[in-house]
């Protein structure tokens, strides 16, 4: 059966989060001509195109801020765009502008605070941008979504598409998606009461891990399929241990992985406390972190920690050797 063209929206390709991996593994030899991203421009940075090198950004034709947020934002031309991924800035890199603190170390945190940030941005289809999917035709449209703005807008794409379409959770992000701030309460039924309908309309809903799913279906009455990386056995056999001794005198714990507000990064911070609180004596305990986060308030948070350490950025194929 001939591959069918697929619309991928909510997360580009890349080889450092754990979307971006899956999607790689999912359409591995997809032809290139029947796979396309639509995503923001915020999220379309440091891709990878072996898989897809069609893109097409959501930019200030789609993707609006409410007055006066949007004096805040910076703007990203709507239209397909293109990659030069050996010329793109590596993922690790800072962005250390005034611009760039002030919104994620007090304009975001405001927001959440204040109950605004489910209400001050809108996704809809531009004329350009309904051109763009006449012309791509897609036959199936393939969701990861994490926001409430997607959430709205997955809904609007299934009913202008009336195609088949998929949705995949990639962590339980609805539990903690407003779990903080003024109106936590309102958003939180209110995203609740918008993603169901969303899944009502999907036709197939897919999860990271059995235990998702059966929690999925308790919660939302709708059966998941689990489908997330698999292990390359070649990339890692290398790097097997054979010896599993520990010596107390340099005691190593790591995470790999990505750190954000969707609950991780208070977990994290509740290991490095507790791994403080055991450090004396004869044991000495370092938890290394492995991560392409670069939220100054969150590694502000770990870096209180004498025990943490920071590794630096790592290709995936490096991990497994990180791991030995």
């Amino acid at each position: 059966m001939p591959s069918q063209k697929v619309l991928i929206f909510g997360q580009p390709f890349n080889n450092f989060s754990g979307g971006g991996i899956t999607l790689t593994n999912l359409f591995k030899g997809w032809p290139k001509d029947k796979i396309a991203v639509t995503y923001l421009g915020h999220g379309l940075v440091n891709v990878t195109t072996d898989v897809c090198d069609t893109y097409y950004q959501l930019g200030n034709e789609e993707h609006r801020w409410k007055f006066p947020f949007n004096l805040f934002q910076r703007e990203f031309s709507s239209g397909v765009k293109s990659f030069n991924v050996k010329k793109d800035t590596p993922v690790n890199s800072s962005q250390k502008g005034f611009r760039h603190r002030v919104v994620n170390n007090y304009f975001y945190p405001f927001l959440r605070w204040a109950g605004l940030f489910h209400f001050t941005t809108t996704l809809s289809i531009s004329e350009r941008f309904e051109n763009w999917l006449a012309d791509f035709n897609p036959e199936i449209l393939y969701l990861q979504v994490a926001a409430r703005d997607e959430i709205v807008f997955a809904k609007e794409l299934i009913d202008h598409l009336k195609v088949p379409s998929v949705i995949h959770f990639m962590d339980d992000w609805p539990a903690t998606i407003s779990s903080r701030g003024l109106f936590k309460g309102y958003w939180s039924n209110k995203i609740d009461t918008e993603l169901k309908r969303l899944l009502e309309k999907v036709d197939l809903h897919l999860s990271i891990s059995d235990a998702m799913s059966e929690e999925y279906e308790k919660r939302y009455k709708r059966r998941f399929l689990p489908f997330h990386n698999p292990i390359e056995e070649g990339l890692w056999e290398p790097y097997i241990k054979r010896e599993f001794k520990i010596d107390k005198k340099y005691v190593t714990i790591l995470y790999s992985g990505r750190i954000g507000d969707n609950g991780i990064a208070d977990s994290v911070v509740e290991v490095a406390a507790a791994i403080d609180s055991m450090t004396g004596g004869e044991a000495n305990i370092k938890l290394h972190i492995q991560t392409p986060t670069r939220d100054t308030r969150i590694i502000d948070r770990l870096n209180r920690y004498k025990c943490v350490v920071f590794n630096p950025f790592a290709e995936y194929s490096q991990i497994p050797k990180i791991f030995s």
